[in-house]
């Protein structure tokens, strides 16, 4: 994406004097990342972690892009693991055994469906901003 003349008008100009990568660093010194080892995910099928993990960083990374990549993998485990913690566990349970009784083709048009749901309610979360 190119630059507009437009884009430039709100930049404070950098101080010299000033050394802002020290200044960063000094500002996150004690972050520590979340520990997530109590979020259980061991219920969920592994096509399903893979396939959640894809959907949240095409998300982080559409609405995030200017973020350094490390904080992109901070989100994507963040809310990778906020979403593990507010699945219903017997809900996903349940479905799996629905889904056991299904061919591989209707399988993955419901797995379409609910991608295609999630982007609705992205993109509706949007709107109310």
């Amino acid at each position: 994406m190119e630059s507009t003349p437009n884009d430039f008008c709100n930049i404070e100009p950098t101080d010299q004097t000033r050394d802002y990568r020290q200044e960063l660093f000094d500002k996150y010194k004690d972050f520590e990342e979340e520990n997530y080892s109590e979020i259980d995910d061991g219920y969920i099928e592994d096509s399903d972690k893979i396939s959640l993990i894809r959907f949240v960083n095409e998300l982080v990374e559409r609405n995030y892009s200017k973020y350094p990549p490390v904080m992109t993998d901070i989100l994507v485990k963040k809310i990778y693991y906020q979403t593990v913690q507010n699945m219903d566990k017997f809900e996903y349970l349940e479905e799996k055994k629905r889904d056991k009784e299904l061919s591989v083709l209707d399988k993955e048009l419901l797995k379409i469906k609910e991608e295609k749901k999630l982007i609705l309610i992205e993109n509706e979360t949007k709107e109310d901003e």
